[in-house]
């Protein structure tokens, strides 16, 4: 006799779907609720915090607001303009900050004040990293504070009332930021010489300035000078005691020194 074929899960019936249970189903649909909440926050979050909030969220930022607000109080000052450029620039705006210096030169800011413009100028070029179009702008702004200063040392024979410049020696406060412009070009362009040469001009007339002599120490380590190096990271450390990173620096060069190297 033939048997006849045995049908596969011919004891188990149809099989449903998991889908079928209630209570499944609820599970499921309450699962998707949560997440699409966590999706809305995360969007809003990413929304509001990032393209909605004006609050600045960097120092850099802070200091443009800063500037901007100066700016555009309507009564800006050079030294405002110059600000405000140079802010522009540290965001990445160098083409609004040179446009801002432009508007500064055409308006009526007499002679000794434009220096300022040509501070800023020099500053946002350094800051692209365009190292000789900021060296010119210094030495436009030296050649400005020596002819300023010529003029003043001559209405104080006049008037024998001494002018700010005349007082300051012929040298401003846009001076001595002027000769970190130059030295940091100068380190830019690896013409450590020239660089050395702006930072012990500083020093000259302000020996302890920490910052300048750390600085000094860091391009004649870049030269190889490591005795000098380490003898202005020792000065340094006299006016600024305490810093970890000068220490380190302090630290290194002595123990190369011990080893001979």
């Amino acid at each position: 006799m033939s048997r006849k074929p045995i049908k596969k899960n011919s004891l188990r019936g149809p099989r449903k779907s998991i889908f079928a249970d209630k209570q499944v189903r609820i599970i499921i649909f309450i699962c998707l609720i949560l997440v699409a909440l966590y999706l809305a926050t995360v969007t809003s979050i990413v929304v509001l915090g990032y393209l909605g909030n004006d609050t600045p969220r960097t120092l850099q930022e802070q200091e443009l607001t800063l500037a901007q607000t100066e700016y555009e109080k309507g009564e800006a000052g050079p030294e405002n303009i110059k600000d405000y450029a140079v802010a522009l620039a540290k965001t990445g705006q160098g083409r609004r900050a040179h446009q801002i210096l432009d508007a500064g030169d055409k308006a009526n800011i007499e002679d000794p004040e434009r220096q300022w413009l040509l501070l800023g100028r020099a500053q946002v070029y350094l800051i692209q990293s365009n190292y000789k179009n900021a060296l010119q702008q210094v030495d436009k702004l030296q050649k400005a504070l020596a002819a300023q200063y010529k003029k003043d040392i001559e209405q104080q024979k006049g008037t024998g009332n001494p002018t700010y410049l005349t007082a300051e020696g012929g040298r401003g406060d846009n001076y001595f930021t002027a000769l970190t412009v130059k030295a940091e070009a100068y380190e830019g362009l690896k013409d450590y010489k020239n660089a050395l040469k702006a930072i012990n001009e500083y020093l000259s007339f302000n020996p302890t300035a920490a910052d300048m002599l750390e600085w000094r120490g860091d391009i004649l380590f870049k030269t190889g000078d490591n005795t000098g190096a380490l003898e202005s990271y020792k000065e340094a450390k006299k006016y600024n005691p305490g810093v970890s990173e000068l220490e380190k620096k302090i630290s290194k060069l002595s123990t190369q020194g011990q080893n001979g190297k």
